[in-house]
């Protein structure tokens, strides 16, 4: 949450490269721009505009009640229902509602740990791994790294399938 929080320098220059390398072709380039980080604190799923078109394989527009956020920072953040939408992911039955937020109001895409799980998975958090699974399944839906020493998860989004 580097820009929502008061981190120490070393996030910082964690973070920096996600910003100016390029893109893997084994996952969504959305970590480039806008990464996608595991919050076991956050309630919803907050997605940045520009990350919509890379997510497109797995996003469908829905009408969800509109909400106030209220940011670590002291701020809030209004988000309209009719800026929403679910995202399905493989080895998911269920689909996770989220909210598509401007740019200028949210520094990276933001995925709650909670709705995530809903309503019968688990995460497995390790000091430099986390991966969701749905239900009983042994296979995990989603999955992120981050450095031992890091703070922040780091998801991974699958690439679309080619035709």
């Amino acid at each position: 949450d580097c820009f929502t929080k008061a981190l120490p320098v070393h996030v910082h220059q964690e973070l920096a490269p996600l910003y100016a390398s390029p893109p893997s072709s084994a996952m969504l380039s959305v970590r480039l721009i806008s990464p996608i980080i595991s919050d076991t604190g956050a309630t919803h799923l907050l997605l940045r505009k520009s990350s919509l078109p890379l997510l497109r394989h797995m996003f469908t527009k829905k009408i969800l009640p509109s909400l106030n956020f209220s940011l670590p920072d002291g701020g809030s953040l209004c988000v309209s229902g009719s800026h929403g939408g679910v995202l399905r992911f493989n080895n998911k039955p269920e689909t996770v509602d989220c909210y598509v937020v401007p740019d200028n109001k949210l520094a990276h895409n933001l995925f709650g740990a909670s709705p995530l799980l809903r309503p019968d998975g688990r995460a497995v958090y390790t000091t430099s791994s986390v991966d969701f699974f749905s239900g009983s399944s042994a296979v995990p839906f989603l999955s992120g790294t981050k450095a031992p020493g890091a703070d922040l998860w780091h998801l991974q989004l699958p690439a679309p399938i080619s035709a």
